[in-house]
């Protein structure tokens, strides 16, 4: 017997709308939630979006919920983790919220920071510097991030593995402290 599950979800939810960041060049803003999307389902829509990705041509399409009433679009945090498996780190603008609906406030680290949402990873199984200057380029570029919050929040990663006296942290660190050093060269280049 055939399922009624596709009927009854694209009744509830509409057809899947196509949207894209590849025709026009514009960036969407993509809200990344963990937990429950705390957004009424009756207001809210399952949307396909085609995304670019920062290293390379290649382009992934994406099943994204898009908010009647508060204008945006969301994803789980799950998917970005997915994307960063398959080796594809997304050019499109990701901020992190609480539930749905609210970006997060927090004067400490966050577990999935800012940069690690684009794919940054140091160290002996991260990215290597071709790719993490890319982003950092993106983050800085796209004013996803400032330079000083970047290097601020990299120097307190240094510090605190220095702090653990952990020598596993080693590449991380240079790769680190090398970043550090190149966000300055860069923002200081652009400026002249």
């Amino acid at each position: 017997m055939k399922s009624n599950y596709n009927l009854y979800e694209d009744e509830k939810h509409g057809s899947n709308k196509l949207i894209t960041t590849l025709s026009d060049n514009s960036i969407k803003e993509l809200y990344v939630f963990n937990g429950f999307l705390r957004l009424n389902p009756v207001q809210t829509i399952d949307y396909e979006m085609t995304i670019k990705s920062l290293h390379t041509n290649r382009t992934c399409t994406i099943l994204v919920a898009y908010n009647k009433i508060t204008k945006k679009y969301y994803i789980s945090e799950t998917q970005v983790k997915y994307w960063h498996r398959k080796n594809f780190f997304p050019k499109i603008i990701l901020t992190m919220c609480n539930d749905g609906s609210i970006p997060m406030i927090t004067n400490g680290f966050q577990e999935f920071s800012k940069l690690a949402l684009y794919g940054y990873k140091v160290g002996s199984h991260g990215l290597n510097e071709a790719q993490r200057h890319k982003i950092l380029k993106y983050v800085i570029d796209n004013k996803i991030m400032r330079g000083h919050e970047i290097i601020k929040h990299l120097q307190g990663l240094i510090f605190l593995r220095n702090e653990q006296y952990n020598k596993d942290f080693s590449a991380a660190i240079e790769d680190w402290e090398n970043d550090i050093i190149f966000i300055e060269e860069y923002i200081t280049s652009k400026s002249k």
